[in-house]
């Protein structure tokens, strides 16, 4: 499927029969032969976007070896993540909101160490579910949109993205600064005791309002709650910098609006990359694996955008919405034919 960056069209152009997965070196050569299209007909084709299955990313990596290749054979820099075809650069993303999900689903069953101002830090999805268990006992909540669905992987619905976007926001990584900051009048402070009564004197969190709350003992939120924390408001920033409303921002939330020169994207981006760039998941069976796909697929992702706000300037387009790089009208394109059996 074709998609316009500027306006919102989309056009089915193929589709193929397989017995069972397409081969790496198939997709590849589908890639190749469908942009090649493309230009003859006068297009510009800037990018491809596609999950992170397992051929997608063996497909995208031939691509990139090839093109490694053909740029060297020519004495020329080979961008990295890029794709070369008929000399012309194409940058490869995977659907930033897959690589959402896949986050939470390796976070679901391995802590996250990472770096963020020099600081190692670790996330882990059993602070989430303290936070969770602490806040819904309260008389007023601040994860008011978070329930067991959200939480409890037996009841998770894993392919929703909502699911997925409402854990990593300000609202969740609000509760351990709660928890962590509060100290009672008159009693020793215990790092992480639980509260449940709302008062009266409001306190700014990120761009969100909460309620100072009153302790109760009991249960216990692990100091490195706050690392988690960090870690969820890094990752609502940094999906809100590539997956952004079609340029529409909400009041706080700059990231969701369109890129251009003097927007905050780059700054994010850059920061994210240093963060993703230190990330290492901690194994927790031997078969797991320290630096699986989903860290390069980010890494990747917002290189790409990088490359691709270069490569509109030169074009001389100084703004584009992020949202206009991801799946979704082939997916719902997808959807819809399966309606029909």
């Amino acid at each position: 499927m074709l998609r316009g960056l500027f306006k919102k069209w989309q056009e089915p152009v193929g589709f193929l029969y397989n017995r069972s997965s397409m081969p790496a070196a198939e997709i590849a050569m589908n890639i190749k032969n469908i942009v090649g299209k493309c230009h003859a007909i006068g297009l510009t084709v800037l990018a491809t976007v596609c999950d992170q299955g397992v051929n997608n990313v063996k497909a995208i990596n031939l691509l990139f070896k090839e093109s490694k290749r053909m740029k060297h054979m020519k004495g020329e820099e080979w961008h990295k993540d890029t794709i070369i075809i008929n000399n012309k650069s194409i940058v490869a993303y995977y659907n930033p909101p897959h690589l959402l999900k896949s986050m939470r689903n390796n976070l679901l069953t391995k802590d996250l160490k990472f770096v963020q101002n020099e600081i190692q830090k670790t996330a882990s999805w059993s602070h989430i579910v303290i936070a969770y268990n602490i806040d819904r006992s309260n008389n007023i909540r601040v994860m008011h949109k978070i329930n067991d669905q959200h939480i409890f992987p037996e009841k998770m619905k894993k392919m929703k993205l909502s699911i997925a976007a409402q854990i990593f926001s300000e609202s969740v990584a609000a509760k351990p600064y709660i928890l962590h900051n509060q100290k009672p009048k008159g009693k020793a402070f215990n790092i992480g005791l639980a509260f449940v009564e709302l008062g009266s004197q409001k306190k700014e969190i990120g761009n969100t309002s909460v309620q100072n709350i009153i302790r109760i003992p009991g249960v216990q939120l692990d100091s490195k709650g706050l690392d988690t924390a960090e870690f969820i408001l890094a990752m609502d920033k940094v999906f809100d910098s590539v997956n952004g409303a079609f340029g529409k921002s909400s009041p706080g939330k700059f990231l969701k609006g369109f890129v251009s020169p003097k927007s905050q994207h780059s700054a994010e981006w850059l920061r994210a990359l240093q963060i993703f760039n230190s990330m290492v998941f901690v194994k927790s069976k031997p078969t797991d694996r320290a630096n699986p796909p989903i860290l390069q697929g980010w890494r990747q992702t917002i290189n790409g955008f990088f490359t691709n706000q270069k490569s509109l300037i030169d074009l001389g387009f100084k703004t584009f919405s992020p949202r206009m790089l991801n799946q979704d009208p082939l997916e719902n394109f997808l959807g819809q034919i399966r309606q029909y059996g």
